[in-house]
């Protein structure tokens, strides 16, 4: 099987580091983008099985990109929103265009190898491969 894609956008170089360190060493094919509008063309041009998600991005929000890719039919077939934002503002958010799950930060890595697991095969096992 082939290495699953993941791309982090993320406006936080510590974020992003963290992460890309913890899924690469999982086993995925790991991609960064810092921006909205980067991470927007980033994503109409190449699929990623995975993108975790910032909401608060400068220049193009998180929400904006995933109603803009929803539009164009291009959602990625699994997004998992990051963010500070309360709970049930990610968690809306979520809901409204069809992301996968949320992790809301601070998390530690972790948690977000347990969320990704869940995302692949719902029973806690990584599928990186």
């Amino acid at each position: 099987m082939k290495t699953k894609k993941v791309l982090i956008v993320d406006d936080d170089p510590g974020i992003r580091t963290m992460n890309g360190f913890t899924l690469m060493r999982e086993g995925f094919d790991v991609a960064y983008e810092s921006e909205g509008p980067s991470a927007l063309a980033r994503l109409y041009q190449e699929d990623f099985d995975l993108v975790l998600l910032d909401l608060r991005l400068p220049y193009l929000s998180g929400d904006h990109i995933m109603k803009l890719l929803k539009d164009k039919d291009r959602i990625p077939a699994k997004v998992l929103i990051i963010s500070g934002l309360p709970g049930e503002v990610i968690a809306s958010t979520a809901e409204r265009y069809g992301a996968a799950g949320y992790l809301e930060k601070p998390y530690t890595p972790q948690e977000l190898v347990k969320k990704v697991a869940e995302l692949f095969s719902g029973s806690g096992e990584l599928a990186a491969e």
